[in-house]
């Protein structure tokens, strides 16, 4: 399977796919607010969204490497081996295009716990007056 060029279809595709598979995937970051904000959409807002951010809790660990192979996208082997218990990278090399899957909490230079919130939402982290 190819990944989709457009990059609201393909985070949509991503989120059914894992859906299937019985996983909670949702969305983070740029196209989040993407998909909450009607706004974004006026053109003096517009721009490229180069990653697809999404968090999952560490249950489908195992099964995300999986999803995005038959998915079409190529794994940081090297990344996701020495940071696969917290975060893991895709590629699809035909839009140019990083899919970042953040494991249980949001980790970068400070943690932000975010999975006990999957599954108030739909298709993203919601926003935190919603739980």
């Amino acid at each position: 399977m190819n990944p989709y060029a457009d990059v609201v279809e393909e985070t949509k595709r991503i989120i059914e796919q894992a859906s299937q598979r019985g996983m909670t995937i949702r969305l983070l970051g740029g196209l989040a607010v993407k998909f909450h904000c009607p706004s974004a959409e006026h053109r003096a807002l517009e721009r490229h969204y180069p990653d697809i951010d999404f968090m999952i809790t560490r249950v489908y660990s195992k099964e995300i490497p999986k999803l995005m192979a038959y998915l079409g996208y190529e794994p940081n082997e090297k990344f996701n081996i020495l940071n696969g218990e917290f975060r893991m990278l895709f590629y699809d090399q035909t839009n140019n295009r990083q899919i970042d899957i953040f494991m249980q909490d949001f980790h970068m230079c400070h943690t932000i716990p975010i999975s006990r919130r999957l599954k108030v939402g739909e298709i993203t982290v919601p926003w935190p007056n919603c739980f």
